[in-house]
């Protein structure tokens, strides 16, 4: 972790924080209706039998969605850094413009994703995965069709394909 503090010294703390409260006003501001919600859908009589369970799965899908359109929004908007931590490659594909794959410690990667996701076999040892179209575009070359595995991205596995 010193590290990855080392290398992102050169960042403001604001960068870092500002996505951290929007995160926490985004997950205030679902949490609450969801409950209400399923209160009012199981009745106030009901009020100590809630499914609790439920809630929760419900709120961190709501809130896994609004992360992801927060991340976007905030990126775009102000041009400010967001750091992203996520084993999900297809959302690391299409919001990051740099990655920094950490493993035992250390940095083993650090590129565009196009560059990053070109060494499937290092990032699989690591337990790490590529994005879903690049799997299929593997597959499809396997398959023999003549289609190139640097698609990150379905709208570039769509032009890919669409040059055979």
């Amino acid at each position: 972790m010193r590290k990855l503090m080392k290398y992102l010294s050169g960042y403001r703390k604001e960068s870092v924080l500002a996505p951290l409260f929007k995160l926490l006003e985004a997950f205030f501001e679902l949490l609450v209706p969801l409950v209400m919600a399923s209160i009012i859908d199981k009745g106030i009589g009901d009020l100590i039998n809630v499914d609790r369970g439920h809630i929760v799965r419900m709120g961190l899908c709501l809130l896994t969605l609004a992360v992801v359109g927060l991340v976007s929004s905030i990126r775009k908007e102000s041009g400010m850094t967001v750091i992203l931590v996520s084993h999900s490659m297809d959302d690391v594909a299409e919001y990051v413009d740099r990655i920094i794959v950490m493993s035992r410690g250390g940095i083993r990667f650090d590129d565009e994703p196009k560059k990053v996701f070109a060494h499937k076999g290092e990032l699989e040892e690591m337990g790490l995965s590529v994005p879903q179209v690049t799997d299929v575009m593997y597959a499809l070359r396997e398959a023999g069709w003549a289609v190139g595995t640097e698609a990150i991205t379905i709208e570039e596995a769509k032009q890919e394909i669409l040059k055979c």
